[in-house]
């Protein structure tokens, strides 16, 4: 796999997301080892929070820390030596990746405060102790993957007689889930899914339906759903008694709550078999030999964007609003809410509305955001969580 990119940026967050050392002015008591870097980090005061801006910058400068001592150190073979989940514990661990830091000055501005800090950085346990894709994995909150796919196996030449799709012949999803389930990947089970969706519904999906998909997916608690179809047909090819077959498989990746899609290949190969199930097996296990790593490094590198940069979210307002105090809670918002970049008004009727926030944190972040500060303008209530998606109550205060 070529994720030597993604793995370095993952292995940059790890400080930011959870080796968080305390607040403090003084250098910590911690012998010192590893390189030594000067540093600056920037916190925002929002709604005159100034020791939560406080904390941010420090937090900032860390990762700057962190992220200049990385340089190169880590190289493609973290991905197969470190490629595992990583537990909860390694949050808590922060004598760590910073044996020592001093802040050295400190400048407090109306809107933000201005860290400079004097770190060291034990670069050596940093690269032996990281686990980059495990780090990736645990920060988008280990996503479960609904794999549905129409496998089409065509068993006479012209192309009409099929074996049918069933839960216990799908060689395509079956080789799909060994090969990232070794990784950390977590899937919802296709035979529970089969026992508790309608038929119907379950062969739209199948079908390439993609709100029938996504309703399947809801109702599984998956975030992300693997949709896609495999057509096997007899080829021309003919040796004794074995039976050709080309294949073609066709696969779309899609988060659950909002139907985006996020990554889609297809790959093409042949093969030959005792019957034209056989044929295809081997077919489908040689396509997928290149088609799965393909799309796992696309998931990883769409997810290592969002955590190490920003990510759009879907913002529901679920009750009635006027068109003007939406305009009002839309600007408001970046001055408000940490994190957010942009505010996109993506639909408006009937008094509902859903704005796309581009923020520099995840969806329970801008919910716990959304929820935690003093509006002076709204009354907001959060009524729902997904990982792409908040829903909440706008309500206008009555003016003073």
């Amino acid at each position: 796999m070529s994720g030597n990119r993604y793995v370095k940026q993952a292995a940059l967050l790890v400080l930011g997301l959870g080796f968080i050392l305390p607040a403090s002015s003084q250098a910590q008591d911690v012998p010192q080892e590893g390189r030594m870097v000067t540093v600056q980090g920037y916190g925002s005061i929002i709604a005159g929070d100034r020791a939560k801006a406080r904390d941010d910058a420090i937090n900032d400068a860390q990762r700057n820390a962190v992220e200049q001592v990385m340089g190169t150190h880590v190289q493609s073979s973290t991905i197969t030596e470190n490629f595992m989940l990583i537990q909860d514990n390694i949050y808590t661990q922060t004598s760590g990746y910073i044996s020592n830091y001093e802040i050295t000055n400190e400048m407090e501005e109306p809107d933000m405060i201005t860290i400079t800090m004097r770190a060291t950085v034990k670069e050596s346990q940093l690269v032996s102790d990281l686990a980059a894709i495990g780090v990736l994995m645990s920060r988008m909150n280990y996503p479960r993957l609904l794999v549905l796919i129409d496998e089409q196996i065509f068993i006479d030449e012209g192309g009409e007689e099929r074996v049918p799709t069933t839960v216990d012949n799908a060689t395509t999803t079956t080789l799909f889930m060994e090969m990232l389930q070794p990784k950390g990947f977590r899937f919802v089970d296709p035979t529970t899914v089969a026992m508790n969706t309608q038929a119907s519904v379950l062969q739209s999906a199948l079908e390439g339906d993609v709100a029938q998909a996504v309703t399947i997916g809801r109702a599984h608690q998956a975030e992300v759903i693997v949709l896609g179809t495999t057509v096997s047909k007899k080829g021309t090819a003919q040796y004794g008694n074995m039976i050709s077959m080309t294949v073609n498989i066709t696969m779309r990746i899609l988060r659950a709550d909002t139907g985006e899609i996020m990554a889609t290949s297809q790959e093409n190969d042949a093969g030959m078999g005792l019957s034209p199930v056989d044929g295809s097996a081997r077919g489908i296990e040689r396509a997928m030999n290149r088609l799965g790593p393909r799309l796992e490094e696309m998931i990883l590198e769409r997810w290592n964007a969002e955590v190490t940069g920003s990510r759009v979210i879907e913002l529901h307002i679920v009750n009635q609003i006027g068109f003007m105090q939406l305009q009002q809670f839309r600007q408001r918002l970046p001055y408000y809410v940490r994190g957010v970049e942009e505010v996109t008004q993506k639909s408006f009727l009937e008094g509902l509305a859903v704005l796309e926030v581009r923020a520099g944190t995840d969806a329970m972040g801008l919910a716990t955001e959304l929820a935690s500060k003093a509006w002076e303008e709204f009354t907001i209530e959060v009524t729902g969580v997904t990982a792409n998606q908040v829903r909440i109550r706008v309500t206008p205060k009555e003016p003073r």
